[in-house]
């Protein structure tokens, strides 16, 4: 799933984020929401691609407020 929110574009696979800031202005922040939220030793950075890319565990960028917790669904069988 890959989506784009003022100017940071958030791509999540693997139970995993990878958060991109198209908008540097957003970054100080963001980020320090997601040191409130899981602190230093949960935030990877990669610096191999064109932009400095934050990969954290899916639960803390959710918890941080930037992606929505998936929706449950049921796929249990009702009983006759």
């Amino acid at each position: 799933m890959s989506m784009s929110t003022d100017g940071i574009q958030i791509e999540v696979a693997d139970g995993f984020a990878r958060i991109e800031f198209l908008d540097k202005s957003k970054r100080g922040e963001t980020l320090a929401k997601l040191l409130d939220v899981g602190g230093p030793g949960l935030i990877d950075i990669d610096t191999g691609g064109a932009r400095k890319t934050y990969i954290v565990p899916e639960s803390v960028a959710q918890d941080a407020g930037l992606i929505d917790a998936p929706k449950k669904t049921s796929t249990a069988k009702k009983k006759k």
